[in-house]
């Protein structure tokens, strides 16, 4: 895959990044599947970050302060001295207990399983959309296969 990256650059501040095609209707739900303030230009980038704002502000992020120290504290007193750890699983388990908190209100514990199945379901669907996206791409000024 090469990369034309004026073109590119150009295009995430100007436009769209990618030629949107023709996309059927099964499609569909793929395209606004994890759509966020870095796949969306213009009116709706606005209104995506108009509706994000609040939780952000400086005393919605203090008010996470306790969950987020409290929730760190009992993940690191399960560690014991001298222990190999996979700190990669280790994080990914404190990241998903903090945001089940904060986003949802429950400390949800046992997130493991939780965070394995999000996972699975999230690798296919990211599959299906760079399937889709490989399609649609192709040809395109900015990318070329």
């Amino acid at each position: 895959m090469e990369i034309q990256h004026d073109v590119y650059h150009k295009s995430a501040l100007t436009g769209t990044l990618y030629p949107t095609g023709k996309v059927s209707r099964r499609e569909q739900p793929l395209l606004e599947y994890a759509t966020g303030l870095f796949s969306v230009n213009g009116d709706e980038h606005r209104r995506h970050r108009r509706l994000l704002a609040p939780a952000f502000h400086k005393k919605r992020i203090e008010a996470y302060l306790g969950d987020m120290v409290r929730i760190t504290e009992e993940e690191l007193s399960a560690w014991k001295q001298g222990e190999r750890r996979n700190i990669h699983n280790d994080m990914m388990h404190l990241t998903l207990r903090i945001a089940t908190k904060t986003l949802f209100g429950e400390d949800l514990q046992d997130t493991v399983r939780l965070g394995e199945a999000l996972q699975d379901s999230l690798k296919l669907v990211l599959a299906r959309a760079q399937s889709s996206c490989h399609t649609m791409c192709r040809g395109s000024p900015i990318i070329a296969f």
